[in-house]
């Protein structure tokens, strides 16, 4: 099982919460529900938001819907490891699986909505999954887990869709609308924060290749290629053939993490 990195600004605040609604999950709800919840309310929050061009008062159902996602997705891995039922492998699948169609779908949906525009808000969708694909990457290559970057995780982007069309909705500015040097507010500020976190990605990227090279160079970080895990006297352990020598006939082990 991956170690798990927790990099949001709000974390401390909302575990305590997530503590005390873990036990009192009625046992008939699988966490698999949870996952399943997580991802309905990502749609009702989407397709509240496309809806406020018909009405404002939409916003409420947007934001049951964000609660919705944030209870599902902050419970369902909590609720199996309490009750000690953990599926490190099927349920890290789902819940990134549902976690990068949530988003998807709440950004697109806010890009379709009277308070963003849909170019804006794909350029918002490029920067979440350039850092959501390199967290897998890092998962891949470290083994372990990252939640959120520079103090931005899940719960702090549902908040900010929230905030942007509960904001727009109440003051009646569009930003979009607006224009400075020719160039809508919106997409000012919008390109900042994509500038930012591209510029944060590189340097990611770059330490992280450098570090990784001076692992792969020392005989500790030696890798390996055609890793298969197999029981031998009871215990379990790891065969494979370094990546120089996968050519060659003799196996040589490496250690289960």
């Amino acid at each position: 099982m991956s170690r798990r990195i927790h990099k949001g600004a709000l974390h401390a605040l909302e575990q305590p919460v997530i503590a005390y609604l873990t036990p009192r999950i009625p046992n008939d709800i699988a966490p698999d529900q949870l996952s399943a919840l997580s991802l309905f309310g990502a749609i009702l929050a989407g397709a509240s938001l496309i809806l406020c061009r018909i009405s404002p008062w939409f916003l409420l159902s947007m934001a049951l819907g964000l609660l919705a996602n944030w209870f599902g997705d902050s419970l369902d891995g909590s609720v199996a490891r309490y009750r000690r039922r953990p599926r490190p492998r099927a349920g890290f699948l789902i819940d990134r699986c549902g976690d990068i169609l949530s988003f998807c779908i709440m950004i697109v949906g806010l890009g379709l909505s009277p308070y963003l525009s849909l170019r804006i808000a794909l350029m918002l969708l490029v920067a979440y999954l350039i850092h959501a694909i390199y967290g897998l990457m890092k998962l891949v290559v470290d083994g372990v887990q990252y939640v959120g970057l520079g103090g931005v995780g899940a719960t702090e982007i549902r908040l900010v869709i929230g905030f942007w069309a509960t904001l727009s909705a109440l003051t009646g500015v569009d930003l979009t609308a607006r224009e400075a040097g020719g160039v809508a507010v919106a997409e000012w500020i919008c390109g900042a924060l994509l500038l930012g976190a591209l510029l944060i990605f590189a340097r990611r990227v770059a330490l992280d290749i450098q570090r990784l090279s001076d692992l792969d160079a020392h005989p500790a970080g030696k890798r390996y290629a055609n890793l298969r895990v197999v029981r031998s006297g009871g215990a379990l352990r790891a065969e494979a053939k370094p990546i120089e020598d996968a050519g060659k006939d003799s196996n040589s082990v490496a250690p289960v993490s």
